[in-house]
């Protein structure tokens, strides 16, 4: 496997820590396989971290396969097309109802919208049953690890449904918060549902790391001043550019480097 190495990295910065960051760290990265990433940050920086964020479509579960399924099926019942390709371009990442309105219309009848999003969430129960759902690998022992090192974690996501998703991988009881769209009244990219998520943990945006594998995901963490590493599970990392930094998987976020342990 393709592994990348760096020398030193800071995290993204916004607003008043600007100058203070730029100050103490440097980026430096290089890739050995053309995707990159970053380093562990420096342990001034890192020894504050006491939170972890993750999203949960792509981050923690493998979540695209039931979505596209569903969407398929919801949509051929109206007698639209929607092909997988579609979904990728216009559902990842995007919560059901901006999905449903921007394939059928924004102009759908209140009643008729509510029943589609309930349709969307019987098509994605269906697909668990039959097939199951799978998670993200490395996922479950990355949450074991940071759990075992005293970190509190949480769940933000778009979806409204995160515990079903969470049960269908035994998460359901390894994270302190679990804050999904009827949490906020606006979705990523809004940094709304991060704000909030730091608010359930007790922490502020210093203490915290956001995992994250969509755009529009990483821009909401960066808008609520977070660090946010990026997995390139769903997008690619041009795609994800804005992020402290990007990984290809789990296997390349070394828990230790960030929260400032000791080897």
């Amino acid at each position: 496997m393709c592994r990348d190495s760096v020398d030193m990295a800071h995290g993204v910065v916004t607003g008043w820590v600007v100058a203070s960051y730029a100050a103490m760290f440097s980026l430096h990265a290089r890739s050995t396989c053309g995707q990159q990433t970053a380093s562990p940050l420096g342990p001034l920086e890192a020894l504050v971290l006491d939170s972890i964020i993750f999203d949960l479509d792509g981050v923690l579960v493998q979540s695209e396969p039931a979505h596209a399924w569903a969407f398929q099926q919801l949509f051929a019942a109206e007698g639209v097309t929607f092909t997988r390709d579609d979904f990728k371009r216009r559902a990842l990442g995007v919560p059901r109802r901006r999905v449903i309105e921007g394939v059928l219309g924004a102009d759908l009848p209140p009643e008729k919208l509510a029943r589609l999003m309930r349709d969307k969430v019987r098509y994605v129960e269906q697909y668990i049953d039959e097939q199951g759902l799978e998670p993200i690998p490395g996922a479950l022992g990355f949450v074991h690890n940071a759990r075992a090192r005293g970190l509190k974690l949480a769940v933000a996501t778009v979806s409204r449904t995160p515990m079903l998703f969470l049960n269908a991988i035994g998460a359901a009881d390894l994270f302190d918060a679990v804050l999904d769209r009827t949490s906020v009244e606006r979705p990523k990219p809004d940094p709304s549902v991060y704000l909030k998520a730091l608010a359930a943990l007790e922490t502020t945006a210093a203490h915290a790391l956001v995992i994250e594998d969509s755009p529009s995901g990483v821009s909401a963490a960066v808008a609520a001043g977070v660090r946010v590493l990026a997995l390139t599970t769903t997008a690619t990392a041009a795609r994800l550019h804005q992020a402290t930094a990007i990984f290809p998987d789990y296997s390349g976020i070394d828990l230790d480097h960030w929260i400032g342990a000791p080897p």
